[in-house]
């Protein structure tokens, strides 16, 4: 079995990663550390591919950049990294991004990571706000009536700094700007939320953090809390003020005497007050990119599917090695996972009937992982999404949707 699973891993590379390195003259290898100390620089890259059932088919390519130092510090995976994400879809919805990570800045323990990225959804889903909200049937659902066209820029650098042993405060901008364009019988156009027509949304999060994890991102052992506060005001140039809150706690459990698999949860309440235009309501605090639907929350259902104030979520995993193998003198690690996301939201303009409805999405996928410092991820989700029987109709009913996604990086 572990030969087959072997021999498909490395069809998987030879088709879709490409890496090289430069090595001193010792090229060691046979650890982490000697990996990280006998490399200065690492390269990987591959194809992005999925299909969800509101983008379409998506293709692209994601490419990573990585810079070791010479004597590698403990629990630091690299010393920079820098990744480029080009991706498109069938349906008018691309994402390009660049992202800049330094772990041990100056060698202060200081980390800085930034997200910068062009977002353009033509037809993006709006299905309502609140935790009840069922939706017509595709094939029965006018036409253009859930959708709206936006165009996204955004840059969100995060800067950690050390505050006390163990304890770090993070500062993080969360600049976005986007311009909203409507259909004239879309539901948009019929409720016309806050940022109806988009706008200037820049949120300013001050965080502490505890980071006890034995490496990342492949963590094994170890948990991460943190706790923060954000606002967005218009003295600080919004054009919309909000104020909001999120708790979060991860931690990974390492399920007998190693790391052959592992049990890993996260669980968070986030909370916005004020002003929080419609288009940000699914994108939630803290110091992680998280979204509700797509591909990090309620994977399987469509991105933004619910839209609240306040959000209740947690993802839960069992991953599995499969395989550790070496191939063009590199580690590789090959994970089978299963997993199951929750979230609930609320908000006061919304009805809501049905206390204990948490909508739950559960999948499978492998992972493949490179010389742990990088991580390709296939996510095949399901979620039971809830369609109105007839227009007009009050009664609703559930059926299966269907999400694949082929990307970077574990989702917590």
């Amino acid at each position: 079995m572990k030969r087959a699973i072997r021999r498909f891993a490395n069809v998987l590379l030879l088709g879709l990663t490409v890496s090289f390195s430069l090595t001193d003259a010792q090229g060691k290898t046979e650890d982490l550390k000697e990996i990280q100390g006998g490399r200065k620089y690492d390269f990987a890259g591959f194809p992005l591919a999925n299909y969800t059932t509101d983008r379409g088919l998506g293709f692209g390519a994601f490419v990573s950049f990585f810079y070791f130092s010479d004597t590698p510090k403990e629990k630091e995976p690299y010393r920079a990294s820098v990744a480029l994400q080009f991706y498109q879809t069938t349906d008018d919805y691309a994402f390009h991004k660049l992202l800049l990570d330094f772990p041990n800045l100056f060698d202060t323990r200081a980390r800085l990571d930034v997200v910068s990225g062009y977002e353009a959804w033509a037809d993006s889903n709006f299905f309502g706000i609140g935790n009840d909200v069922p939706r017509y049937r595709p094939e029965a659902t006018p036409a253009k009536y859930y959708n709206y066209d936006v165009v996204n820029f955004w840059l969100v650098p995060t800067l950690r700094v050390p505050l006390v042993k163990k304890w770090d405060i993070f500062v993080k901008a969360n600049i976005r700007v986007a311009d909203v364009k409507h259909y004239e019988n879309s539901l948009l156009t019929e409720t016309q939320p806050i940022g109806f027509s988009g706008g200037f949304y820049p949120q300013w999060s001050l965080g502490i953090l505890t980071d006890r994890r034995n490496k990342e991102p492949s963590t094994s052992q170890g948990y991460v809390f943190e706790a923060s506060v954000r606002t967005a005001q218009r003295f600080l140039l919004s054009d919309f003020e909000s104020y909001g809150a999120n708790i979060t706690f991860r931690q990974w459990f390492e399920m007998g005497d190693s790391d052959e698999y592992v049990f890993a949860y996260r669980i968070a309440v986030d909370t916005n007050q004020g002003e929080t235009p419609f288009f940000h309501q699914s994108k939630l605090g803290g110091s992680q990119w998280v979204e509700l639907g797509g591909n990090i929350v309620l994977r399987g259902l469509p991105f933004g599917r619910y839209h609240g104030l306040t959000t209740l979520y947690s993802n839960t995993e069992i991953r599995a090695k499969l395989v550790n193998f070496r191939l063009w003198n590199r580690k590789f690690a090959v994970l089978g996972v299963t997993y199951i996301d929750a979230a609930r939201v609320w908000h006061p303009d919304a009805a809501d009937n049905r206390p204990f409805n948490i909508h739950v999405t559960a999948g499978v996928g492998p992972r493949l992982v490179y010389n742990d410092v990088f991580v390709v991820r296939l996510d095949i989700g399901v979620g039971l999404d809830e369609f109105l029987s007839a227009p007009g109709s009050l009664d609703s009913s559930y059926a299966p949707v269907l999400g694949i996604n082929f990307m970077a990086g574990h989702p917590f």
